[in-house]
């Protein structure tokens, strides 16, 4: 049930082929399900194992700086077959990236996370994780390329390892 996990030589072999962009080297390999509108049975063929989008290499490429390593699209469900972006499955912590949210800004076709349907499943899948004690902490382009998501995302990593959680306090005026 668990995902693939880069190596340093996978990173560095992606890096030096790509310039850190794209072509990261395949290391998904479990089907995902396709067809079926929300409420119907979804039709069990496998898709072609895909690369990370931009948007994954780069994230990948921000938390191998700080020395975390995530699971790669990870099942996590153990019934359906959703997988996480990213996942670090030793504390519970899932990662999913939305990366069409701006296209219809941009005068492109809107992206699976904009769309209603999309939208419905991921909240479905979103909240599945929750049931089973995942934390998911999701992203757009601008947190992933400020780098902010990755600062977050080693925050939480590193406090829940530690058996800590965060939390933040303050006064508020009565």
């Amino acid at each position: 049930m668990s995902g693939a996990r880069w190596t340093e030589a996978d990173y560095e072999a992606w890096r030096r082929r790509s310039g850190g962009t794209v072509g990261a080297p395949d290391v998904h390999g479990v089907p995902s399900p396709s067809g079926g509108a929300h409420g119907e049975p979804k039709a069990r063929r496998a898709k072609a194992p895909r690369g990370p989008s931009a948007l994954e290499a780069e994230l990948a490429g921000h938390l191998a700086v700080m020395q975390l390593r995530p699971e790669l699209e990870y099942r996590f469900h153990p019934e359906r077959r959703w997988r996480l972006d990213f996942a670090f499955p030793d504390v519970r912590v899932g990662v999913e990236l939305d990366g069409g949210i701006f296209a219809a800004e941009n005068g492109t076709e809107a992206g699976r996370h904009a769309r209603g349907a999309g939208r419905v499943a991921d909240y479905e899948k979103r909240n599945a994780a929750a049931e089973l004690g995942w934390i998911v902490l999701c992203y757009g382009p601008p947190q992933v390329r400020s780098g902010e998501a990755a600062l977050q995302i080693e925050r939480i990593v590193t406090a829940r390892r530690a058996g800590e959680t965060l939390a933040l306090t303050r006064e508020i005026d009565g």
